[in-house]
């Protein structure tokens, strides 16, 4: 039962990463189509930024 239940969980986890996979190359591809709405513009430039944030992090991190 608890093998079960753990098979389903790591299941369930993948299927999150695959869905969240498929949402950025979504994005991708309208980001690059030009068939972004402003709101879709705006979620694009903060996911960005984000990123930006992030390897700022780890390039402070390396440098030390």
């Amino acid at each position: 039962m608890k093998t079960e239940l753990g098979k389903r969980q790591d299941t369930e986890q993948q299927l999150k990463e695959r869905a969240s996979l498929l949402e950025q190359q979504l994005g991708i591809i309208k980001a690059s189509s030009g068939q972004l709405d402003e709101a879709s513009k705006k979620d694009l430039e903060k996911q960005l930024n984000h990123y930006v944030k992030e390897i700022d992090r780890c390039i402070a991190v390396l440098s030390e």
